[in-house]
């Protein structure tokens, strides 16, 4: 993987210039797997990232504190980057309903459905189509008004702090949301907690054992890594969903790897007896002062 420092990610600033940024925290512990084991794997938007040398979980390390990070998800990020690239085309349709196929088992539990991280709310949208009732959340406060405008039951909250998905659903998707989370561990377990006996998780997200990544290091579209806090490998996937006490039943990825799937369920002879407690806080040191 290529060392060198790359510029600006996206057209709009990720996160403020390096001069302004007050402090960082260090990742102790693999979120995943809790090993304490990383390897530096490149450098880019003046930030670094490591990877989990038992699971593969590739991470940024030192990350600039979470005020910082949440700044990427603007107003202006949502209407003039965000929105314009989530035009409804054939192609996003068919995406879309390959994530929801691999959920439409879930609604013999029940069909309802949560979504973390709605952007546009296209998913819900096309969800609701299918007959689900459905339900999302969103750290943007613009794409949550968006999405209410199209009639979708949405609210506005950080996963990374939040309680509860506010229900209990047939199925849970996360569709290239959780690498931006600070703590997808915490989401795990909200959503083992939140999915009925039978239910199921569906994670979508960017992988670190595609071809982009491995013929370009951090160079790859896909890093970065102050909005990509994390890029994902099969085995931290698998991980992540089990110490939140679900049962794995498929990985999956897409032609060219960059992209992985991941489809757990709730037992149904355990309810709720099998989540792991998981501490947000024991990972990660305290965010240190940057001189």
């Amino acid at each position: 993987m290529s060392g060198s420092d790359i510029g600006d990610w996206k057209f709009l600033p990720a996160f403020p210039p390096p001069g302004s940024m007050t402090g960082q925290e260090r990742i102790a512990r693999c979120p995943a797997c809790r090993s304490g084991e990383f390897t530096h794997a490149g450098r880019r938007q003046f930030l670094d990232m490591v990877t989990c040398a038992r699971c593969g979980l590739l991470m940024t390390s030192p990350r600039p504190i979470e005020d910082q990070t949440l700044i990427r998800y603007s107003e202006r990020y949502f209407t003039e980057e965000y929105l314009p690239a989530q035009e409804v085309t054939p192609a996003l349709t068919a995406h879309i309903d390959s994530i929801l196929d691999r959920a439409e088992p879930a609604k013999n539990v029940s069909p309802t459905l949560f979504e973390l991280g709605i952007g546009g709310g296209n998913l819900l949208t096309r969800a609701r189509e299918r007959g689900w009732t459905v339900a999302g959340t969103d750290v943007n406060p613009a794409s949550v008004t968006h999405a209410t405008s199209r009639g979708l039951h949405v609210w506005c909250e950080n996963s990374d702090h939040a309680e509860s998905l506010g229900g209990s659903y047939g199925a849970v998707i996360s569709e290239m949301s959780i690498e931006h989370v600070r703590h997808p561990e915490r989401f795990c377990r909200l959503a083992a907690e939140a999915l009925l006996p039978g239910g199921r998780l569906v994670i979508y997200t960017v992988s670190a054992e595609g071809d982009s990544f491995e013929h370009s290091g951090m160079a790859s579209p896909l890093a970065g890594p102050a909005e990509h806090l994390f890029m994902f490998s099969t085995g931290s996937l698998v991980s992540l969903c089990q110490r939140a006490g679900l049962r794995v039943e498929s990985v999956w990825r897409n032609h060219t790897a960059d992209e992985i799937g991941i489809i757990a369920t709730k037992r149904r002879d355990t309810g709720n007896a099998a989540v792991v407690a998981s501490s947000t806080d024991d990972w990660t040191t305290q965010p240190q002062a940057i001189s």
